[in-house]
């Protein structure tokens, strides 16, 4: 796995602005790369929540505030604007309460589109 990882440092005063460094999306029903740009700087400046990990087709945020039971369920509101597969495929229940309630546990965001 090692040979395949690639670790970056990227001259960026904010962390959403490393999405302008490695733009992603565009595609199937991923958002554009301005609108990725845009919704990383929404989150960190709402949430603290920082684009960590990317791949092909997903995205993973580090969010070290956490998120009480109010924020919880707006955020996975915003998450499932985002991206659909994220409950549509990503819940057993296919249901924003369970996302919310996983957020609550949770300080990693996971995105993926295919």
């Amino acid at each position: 796995m090692a040979e395949d990882t690639l670790l970056l440092e990227l001259p960026v005063k904010n962390p959403w602005e490393i999405i302008a460094y490695l733009p992603m999306g565009g595609w199937n029903d991923c958002p554009a790369p301005e609108e990725m740009i845009s919704i990383c700087k929404y989150w960190y400046e709402k949430y603290q929540a920082v684009p960590a990990t990317f791949t092909s087709d997903v995205l993973e945020f580090y969010a070290p505030a956490g998120l009480n039971k109010e924020d919880s369920l707006e955020a996975a509101k915003e998450h499932y604007a985002f991206c659909t597969d994220r409950i549509d495929q990503g819940t057993r229940t296919c249901k924003v309460s369970e996302l919310a309630a996983g957020l609550e546990e949770s300080n990693v965001w996971y995105f993926w589109w295919d």
